[in-house]
C-alpha cells in the first residue's frame, strides 16, 4: 500500500511539472490596455522598441550584460555587409573548423569556395559557426583582426556594454552584450535590404560548390517555421536571429509586423524551450496596446492650397493652387493607441510652420518648383520637415498695375478700408478735380489779366484824345 502511494505521489508530481512547463510555453497574455507584468516573463533581460522610431515600449533589465550566444553573428553580418559585396566569391581555410566539434556549422571545407551572399545565409538562417569563421578570415585577413573590428563598430554604434571575443557567439566570460546594445544593432542591420530579406528566410538551398553537393538550410528561428504541429509559429514574425548556450540560456533577436507597426523585440538569458513564447508575449503587448502613424501620410490628407495673388487672368483656377508635400525623411509617431487615436481625430493640432509664408508666393509658378520649406509641429516640438512644391504651373498677370497690387500684398499694415483698385479710382477721381480746380483757376487769371488790359488800353486812349482836340483848334486860332 506504501509503495502504491508513493509511486501515485511521484507520478502526481510529474504531472504537476509537465502541466507547468507545457503552460510556461504559452504566450502570456497581456490584454489590450493593459500592463506587462516583468516578474511573469522568463527572461532575465529584454527589450521591446518600434522600429519606426526607436521608441521603447517595455523594457527589463535591458542593461544588465548577458552573453549573447550566436546572436552574435550579427555583428559579423553587420561587417560584411557593410565591407563586402554579396558577389564577392570567398575560398573557406582551415579556420573554418576551428570551431567546437558539437557546435552548429554547414561543414564547410577547407578550400570551398562560395560566394559572400550565400555565406550570409549559412550564417544567419542555420547559425553556421564556421560561416562567421569564413567571412571573418574574407573580411580582416584573420579572425583576431576581425574581433577588433567588431569592436571597435560596437563602440560607433554605442554599445557600450558590449565586448566581443569571436565571431560566432561560442561561450567565454569576458564576450557579452545587453538587451539595448542588440536592439541597436539590429536597428542598423535592417537597412540592408539582403539582410532582411535573409533572416525571414525558413528554407533556403546553397548550390552546390566545388567541394559539396548542394545544402538545404532550414531556420533555428521557430516563429518562422509555418510547419504542422509547430505551436510557436507567429506569422507577423520577419526574422531575425536565435542563439542558445548553456551560460547564456535562451537568446533570440526578432522582428515582427502588423497594422503598421514594426515592432523589434530582444530575449536574453530566458529558458530555451519558452523564449519563443516570451517573443510573442512582447509583440502582442505592443501591438494591442501601442499603435504608429506615419506623420507624413496623416498630414497629407488634409490638402494645402494658395491663392495665387498675381495668377494670370486666363489662369482655368483662378489662381488656386495645391501644394504637394515632399519630407526630408519619413517621419512615425508611436504612442498608446487612444492618444494616437485621438491625434488622428484631430489632425487640426499638427501646426504647419511656411517659410516663406504661402501668403506671399506669387506667380510665374512652374509645376514642380519648390516655393515654401515647412516644419510640423506638434507642441512646439518638431514632427517632420520638408518642402512644399507646386502641382501645376501658374502664369503671371500682365499690366501697369501689378506693381501697385504687388506693394499692397507687402504691406504690413493693409490700405483699409479700400482695395487697390479702389484707391486707383480715387487717385483718377483727385486728378480730375486736380484739374479742374487749375482749369478755373487759369480761366479766372486770363479773366482778370484781359481786364487789366482793357482798362491800360482805355487809359491810354483817354491820355491821346486831349492832345489831339487841342492840335485840331490851333489853325482856327492863327486865322483869326
Amino acid at each position: 500500500m506504501g509503495t502504491l502511494r508513493r509511486l501515485t505521489a511521484w507520478a502526481g508530481a510529474l504531472i504537476a511539472a509537465f502541466v507547468v512547463l507545457w503552460a510556461s510555453a504559452w504566450p502570456v497574455k497581456a490584454s489590450q490596455g493593459g500592463q506587462l507584468d516583468a516578474d511573469k516573463l522568463e527572461c532575465q533581460s529584454c527589450i521591446l522598441i518600434d522600429n519606426h522610431t526607436g521608441d521603447v515600449l517595455f523594457e527589463k533589465d535591458a542593461d544588465a550584460k548577458r552573453y549573447p550566444a550566436s546572436t552574435t553573428k550579427l555583428m559579423t553580418a553587420l561587417l560584411a555587409l557593410e565591407l563586402t559585396s554579396p558577389l564577392d566569391m570567398v575560398t573557406a581555410d582551415k579556420a573554418c573548423l576551428d570551431i567546437s566539434a558539437d557546435s552548429t556549422k554547414i561543414a564547410l571545407q577547407p578550400g570551398e569556395v562560395l560566394s559572400m551572399e550565400e555565406l550570409l545565409y549559412g550564417l544567419l538562417v542555420s547559425s553556421g559557426n564556421d560561416c562567421a569563421n569564413a567571412i571573418a578570415v574574407y573580411v580582416a585577413g584573420s579572425v583576431p583582426a576581425f574581433i577588433d573590428m567588431m569592436n571597435q563598430r560596437a563602440k560607433e554604434l554605442g554599445m557600450d556594454g558590449t565586448h566581443y571575443v569571436n565571431a560566432h557567439g561560442l561561450h567565454d566570460d569576458e564576450h557579452y552584450t545587453t538587451a539595448r546594445d542588440m536592439a541597436k544593432l539590429a536597428q542598423q542591420l535592417q537597412q540592408f535590404e539582403l539582410f532582411c530579406t535573409i533572416v525571414k528566410t525558413a528554407k533556403h538551398t546553397i548550390p552546390a560548390t566545388n567541394l559539396s553537393a548542394a545544402r538545404t538550410l532550414i531556420t533555428t528561428n521557430h516563429l518562422l517555421r509555418g510547419t504542422e504541429g509547430n505551436r510557436y509559429y507567429y506569422e507577423p514574425c520577419t526574422g531575425i536571429k536565435t542563439g542558445y548556450t548553456t551560460p547564456a540560456g535562451g537568446c533570440l533577436v526578432a522582428s515582427a509586423q502588423k497594422d503598421g507597426m514594426d515592432l523589434l523585440a530582444v530575449l536574453l538569458k530566458d529558458v530555451q524551450a519558452t523564449k519563443w513564447a516570451t517573443a510573442t508575449t512582447l509583440f502582442e503587448y505592443g501591438f494591442n496596446n501601442y499603435r504608429t502613424i506615419n506623420i507624413m501620410e496623416e498630414i497629407t490628407r488634409r490638402p494645402v492650397t494658395v491663392q495665387v495673388p498675381n495668377a494670370a487672368n486666363d489662369d482655368l483656377l483662378g489662381g488656386l493652387l495645391q501644394l504637394e508635400f515632399r519630407a526630408q525623411s519619413s517621419a512615425y509617431l508611436t504612442d498608446r493607441t487612444d492618444i494616437i487615436q485621438n491625434l488622428v481625430d484631430n489632425l487640426d493640432s499638427i501646426e504647419l510652420a511656411c517659410t516663406p509664408d504661402l501668403s506671399d508666393i506669387r506667380a510665374p509658378i512652374e509645376e514642380g518648383q519648390k516655393v515654401a520649406d515647412f516644419k510640423a509641429l506638434l507642441d512646439g516640438q518638431e514632427l517632420l520637415s520638408g518642402s512644399l512644391v507646386a502641382t501645376r504651373s501658374v502664369g503671371e498677370k500682365k499690366g501697369i498695375l501689378l506693381p501697385m497690387l504687388d506693394f499692397e500684398q507687402k504691406l504690413t499694415v493693409p490700405l483699409w478700408p479700400f482695395s487697390p483698385l479702389q484707391w486707383v479710382a480715387i487717385m483718377v477721381v483727385v486728378c480730375i478735380v486736380a484739374l479742374m480746380i487749375w482749369r478755373l483757376i487759369y480761366v479766372a487769371h486770363r479773366k482778370r489779366r484781359r481786364r487789366a488790359m482793357q482798362a491800360k488800353r482805355m487809359q491810354v486812349r483817354s491820355n491821346v484824345n486831349p492832345v489831339i482836340d487841342a492840335r485840331r483848334k490851333r489853325p482856327a486860332n492863327r486865322r483869326k
